[in-house]
């Protein structure tokens, strides 16, 4: 999966499921706001994220970023 700077950071923070994906309302909550989940975020979130975090990769080190192809729901490309 790839994520922005500020998607990570909400997983990392405790504000993003790490199974779902859900937003949360506040960090860590013990489980995930989503009844259909319920991922123990307090207890196995960080853990998780640190052994599946594979780190940074710029996925197109030649380009400048106005000529990304790719479109992110906050409008930029």
């Amino acid at each position: 999966m790839t994520l922005t700077p500020e998607q990570f950071e909400q997983y990392r923070t405790g504000y993003r499921c790490l199974a779902c994906h859900a937003v949360q309302e506040t960090t860590f909550p013990e489980e995930c706001l989503e009844p259909y989940c319920r991922y123990p975020m307090a207890k196995k979130q960080i853990e998780e994220l640190t052994a599946t975090h594979q780190g940074e990769v710029d996925l197109w080190p030649d380009r400048e970023e106005e000529e990304s192809p790719i479109w992110t729901p906050n409008g930029r490309k």
